[in-house]
């Protein structure tokens, strides 16, 4: 008791004599519990400033000045970057506070020597960007903040039994299939949770289900064979559903082992109707029922059909694979850390050389220092200088 203290919601009378007689302190909102805020306002820049403090004073211990750029982004990654990475994972990052943080990244990877500013070689976006894309694997905070936020839909839907999950659909209720929540639309004290189900949508056309008995999937609507759902499949025999909101088992009729799709319509189809009704039944007639199994809500993404942040990443905000650039090549390799970074930064032209910094406006010579023959560009200083062909 004497690690615990009492916090009183509105008048509580004889607060010290309760406190004395259980041995314990008396804190007032807000407060913090396991390093998380409590009774204050998710988005409120003042729950964000210890970690902005810590950021700082990593980088007082770090000796940066004698770092190379191989170990600024060992430990940007392993420390700075994972550093918010435990609140961002349940409350919603104010974007000045994503932006500040970001910027000690970036002065960190690209220092000052002191009398000038530090020059970045590579453009931060670019930076963020997956190595296979040519960047160096560092996530934007806000987009890592809300993959981290949508982790928790995925776990409303598979932890029926845990005690938060029970809580929640307490206080906001459970939709009539009882996968998701239900969204609330009060102004004050909900905003974490209306913040999570923000993604709600998103992250509905990426799952799929499993079918089992068929009473907790929508037969129209949900995603439950293939990669789409009926309705997008077959958007014509959609608008014609008698009932759009018939769940799986409503729609079949079980006769022995036999099962027999009803498909009901609010009118006769039309002659150039049937092919769809047919090509839909030929689907059905392949799906298996088992009554005595309950539906599975299934991530597609991964063999195991587990979420994980990785492949949502992947689908929602990487783009497709920057050809040609030699990622494997550069980071797989047995070299030291500082010489990778240097290949990074040569594969994509973003090395300091007379060209590069023409385009900065730095005015300077533009002859290259080893053959004075031609101008100083990345490909002609590191490969066809017939000084480093000789070197090669």
């Amino acid at each position: 008791m004497s690690k615990s203290v009492l916090i009183p919601i509105g008048e509580v009378p004889e607060l010290d004599n309760l406190a004395q007689f259980f041995g314990c302190g008396v804190d007032s909102l807000p407060s913090s519990y396991l390093g998380l805020p409590l009774g204050a306002s998710f988005k409120s820049k003042v729950v964000w400033e210890p970690v902005v403090e810590r950021f700082r004073k990593k980088l007082a211990g770090w000796k940066s000045v004698l770092l190379r750029r191989g170990g600024r982004l060992t430990l940007l990654k392993s420390s700075l970057w994972s550093l918010p990475i435990y609140l961002m994972s349940l409350f919603t990052i104010p974007v000045s506070i994503a932006r500040s943080l970001e910027k000690i990244m970036r002065d960190f990877l690209w220092p000052n020597n002191g009398a000038t500013k530090g020059l970045h070689w590579v453009n931060w976006r670019e930076v963020c960007r997956p190595k296979h894309q040519g960047g160096l694997g560092i996530r934007p905070l806000c987009q890592m903040n809300a993959v981290l936020m949508i982790k928790w839909i995925w776990r409303f839907a598979k932890e029926e039994d845990a005690f938060w999950r029970k809580v929640v659909v307490a206080k906001y209720g459970v939709e009539k299939l009882g996968w998701w929540s239900k969204k609330s639309h009060y102004a004050h004290g909900v905003g974490c949770w209306k913040s999570i189900l923000g993604g709600l949508e998103l992250f509905k056309n990426l799952v799929c289900f499993q079918i089992g008995n068929g009473n907790r999937v929508l037969f129209w609507q949900d995603v439950w064979y293939g990669e789409s759902s009926p309705k997008s499949q077959f958007s014509n025999l959609y608008r014609m559903a008698h009932c759009k909101e018939a769940t799986v088992d409503q729609m079949f009729i079980t006769n022995g082992e036999h099962i027999h799709w009803d498909l009901s319509f609010v009118r006769r189809l039309n002659d150039w109707e049937e092919e769809s009704v047919c090509n839909l039944l030929a689907i059905l007639a392949a799906r298996e029922v088992k009554a005595q199994v309950n539906d599975k809500l299934v991530w597609p993404l991964d063999p195991r059909g587990s979420f994980n942040i990785k492949s949502f990443c992947k689908v929602v905000y990487d783009r497709p694979l920057c050809p040609g650039f030699p990622s494997t090549a550069i980071w797989r390799s047995k070299a030291p850390p500082k010489a990778c970074f240097f290949a990074w930064a040569a594969a994509l032209e973003k090395v300091p050389t007379e060209d590069f910094l023409k385009r900065r406006n730095f005015h300077g010579r533009s002859r290259c220092v080893l053959c004075r023959e031609e101008e100083e560009t990345v490909h002609h200083l590191l490969v066809h200088c017939h000084w480093a062909y000789l070197l090669w």
